[in-house]
C-alpha cells in the first residue's frame, strides 16, 4: 500500500495540573525535513520527539507544534556558575584599577548571561517527557492513519491511470503491422503514379519496405515500456517508502514513449503517444506526493 506525504494530526495527554498538546502537519519533500516548535524549557525533549517520528516516517517535510497549560507547584533548583562569577569578579577589580571605582550591585550580577540557570527535579522531567510522548504518539498516529487514506486514494487514481497507458501500448502493438501494410501500398501506388508504365518489382518494392519497417520498428520500446509498467505496478503492491522508485520508472516509461514517437513515423500512434505522455504527466504530479 502506498502511502502520501501529505497528512495532519493532534493529540493531546495530560497528568495531574500538566496538560500537553502535539499537533503535526506534513507535506511532501524529497528528503525528512523534521521542524519543531516547543517551549523553550522544553528544548532538551526534541530529540525524544525527532527519534520517534523518524521510526515511523521517511519523507516529509513534517511541522511539530507543542503547547502545554502547566499549573504545577514545582521544586526548583537555582544553580550558580562559580568559576564564571570569580571571572566577572577578578575583570571588575582590573577594570577599577584602570578606570577608577565602577558602581555595581546584585541587579548587575542577573544580566550576566549564563550566571544563574533554573533546573528542574529529575522526577519533574520524567513526568515532562512521559506526558509529551503520550501526546506525540496520539498525534502521529493520526497523522499516519491520513496519509495511509490518501496514500489509498492516490493508488487508485496512479493504477487507475497506469493501466490506460498499458491499453494505449497494446492499441500501438496492434496498429504496427498496419503501419507497414500501410506504407507498403503508399508506396505501390506512388510508384504506379509516377512510372505508370513500369513493371513493379515485387522483390525490390519488398526490401523496400523492410527497411522501412526496421527504421520504424517500436518493439523493442514497447517491450520495455510494459517491463516497467509491470515492475510500477509490483513495486505499488510492495508498499513502503518507495516514492523514488515510482518516480524513476516514469523517468524510464517517458523516455521509451518519446523514442516510440520518434520512430514510429504513422500519425495515429503519434497521437497516441501525445495522449500517452499527457496522462503519464498527471501519474508523475500524483507520485511528486508518495512516501
Amino acid at each position: 500500500m502506498l502511502h502520501s506525504m501529505t497528512g495532519y494530526g493532534v493529540g493531546t495527554a495530560t497528568e495531574g495540573e500538566l496538560s500537553v498538546r502535539v499537533e503535526m502537519r506534513s507535506v511532501n519533500h524529497r528528503f525528512l525535513d523534521i521542524n519543531m516548535r516547543l517551549p523553550h524549557h522544553w528544548l532538551r525533549l526534541e530529540t525524544q520527539l525527532r527519534q520517534l517520528v523518524e521510526r515511523n516516517i521517511s519523507r516529509g517535510r513534517l511541522e511539530i507544534y507543542v503547547t502545554l497549560e502547566d499549573f504545577r507547584v514545582r521544586e526548583r533548583t537555582v544553580i550558580l556558575d562559580e568559576p564564571l562569577l570569580r571571572g566577572y569578579i577578578g575583570a571588575l577589580r582590573r577594570a577599577e584599577e584602570i578606570a577608577g571605582p565602577i558602581s555595581a550591585d546584585f541587579a548587575c550580577l542577573l544580566s550576566v548571561p549564563g550566571l544563574f540557570s533554573v533546573a528542574d527535579e529529575p522526577e519533574q522531567d520524567e513526568l515532562m517527557a512521559t506526558v509529551l510522548h503520550k501526546a506525540a504518539t496520539e498525534a502521529l498516529e493520526a497523522l499516519l492513519a491520513m496519509r495511509a487514506a490518501e496514500g489509498r486514494r492516490l493508488e487508485a487514481d496512479i493504477t487507475g491511470r497506469i493501466d490506460k497507458i498499458g491499453l494505449w501500448l497494446e492499441g500501438i502493438r496492434r496498429r504496427q503491422p498496419e503501419v507497414i501494410e500501410e506504407y507498403r501500398e503508399r508506396l505501390q501506388k506512388r510508384i504506379q503514379e509516377l512510372l505508370p508504365a513500369l513493371e513493379i518489382d515485387e522483390h525490390r518494392l519488398a526490401m523496400e519496405v523492410a527497411l522501412a519497417a526496421d527504421r520504424s520498428c517500436i518493439t523493442e520500446e514497447c517491450v520495455r515500456i510494459e517491463s516497467h509498467i509491470q515492475q510500477f505496478r509490483n513495486i505499488c503492491l510492495e508498499g513502503g517508502p518507495v516514492g523514488r522508485k515510482l518516480d524513476f520508472l516514469l523517468q524510464e516509461i517517458h523516455r521509451e514513449i518519446s523514442t516510440m514517437g520518434v520512430k514510429s513515423g504513422d500519425q495515429i500512434i503519434n497521437t497516441v503517444v501525445v495522449d500517452m505522455k499527457a496522462e503519464l504527466e498527471k501519474v508523475r504530479e500524483q507520485v511528486q506526493n508518495i512516501e
